[in-house]
């Protein structure tokens, strides 16, 4: 599955459960607020819960029993019309993590019963349905359309060149360093964090989507709006 179908599926849940939610409460606002997948989740039938014995597992060696800690962030079970995530993550990680578990619902029938282990991001390992279910979520989460009126609000035309002024605001002490043509990361989850340029605040990127810095740094990557030095 291409990217562009994950989008679009994305785009159309998105759309099914914002008009969801103005049916449940007619004059809601804030928009943003109803990415989070828990309101997909109601909307589907599912329950969402927040555990704090999520990534506790009881092991069985021999007649010997014992609970150890694993590294479990979530958790679909679709029978059972469930998803949780472990309250030990952060929670942006946690609200990542249930998009993680979205994406399996909504683009993979044959996935009964999901766990989740770890960190979010690119792992050049993980099986197709993985690197998958990690573009759903960054494109349910993270709207291009949205990212890109909220960025240029915030910073001007688009794509965002990095020059050295805006360096400088968006990292005083080291500004130089996202200057080097191979620093594309750095530039891009420098602007993902800064609150202020030229004397105007503002929430950053990541703070507005309740995305980790990482996130929000190579989703505008991939929507190309970053420019290069």
């Amino acid at each position: 599955m291409d990217r562009a179908v994950i989008e679009r599926k994305a785009a159309t849940l998105r759309t099914q459960v914002l008009r969801h939610v103005q049916s449940q409460e007619p004059g809601a606002e804030n928009a943003r607020r109803y990415l989070h997948p828990k309101y997909a989740f109601e909307m589907m039938g599912f329950a969402y819960e927040e555990r704090p014995d999520l990534d506790m597992e009881l092991r069985v060696v021999g007649t010997e029993k014992s609970i150890r800690r694993s590294v479990i962030s979530g958790q679909m079970n679709r029978q059972d019309r469930v998803v949780y995530t472990s309250d030990s993550f952060a929670p942006e990680e946690r609200r990542y993590t249930a998009a993680h578990e979205l994406a399996h619902l909504v683009l993979h029938d044959e996935v009964i019963e999901h766990r989740r282990r770890g960190y979010h991001g690119q792992h050049t390992k993980a099986s197709i349905k993985e690197r998958e279910a990690e573009m759903f979520a960054a494109a349910y989460l993270m709207p291009p359309v949205w990212v890109a009126k909220d960025l240029r609000r915030r910073f001007g035309g688009l794509p965002i060149e990095v020059d050295d002024v805006l360096a400088w605001w968006l990292d005083h002490k080291d500004w130089e360093r996202l200057l080097t043509p191979t620093a594309d990361l750095e530039r891009s989850r420098a602007v993902s964090v800064c609150t202020n340029v030229g004397n105007g605040h503002f929430r950053s990127m990541s703070e507005e989507y309740g995305v980790t810095s990482s996130a929000m740094a190579i989703r505008l990557l991939e929507l190309n709006l970053m420019g290069r030095c």
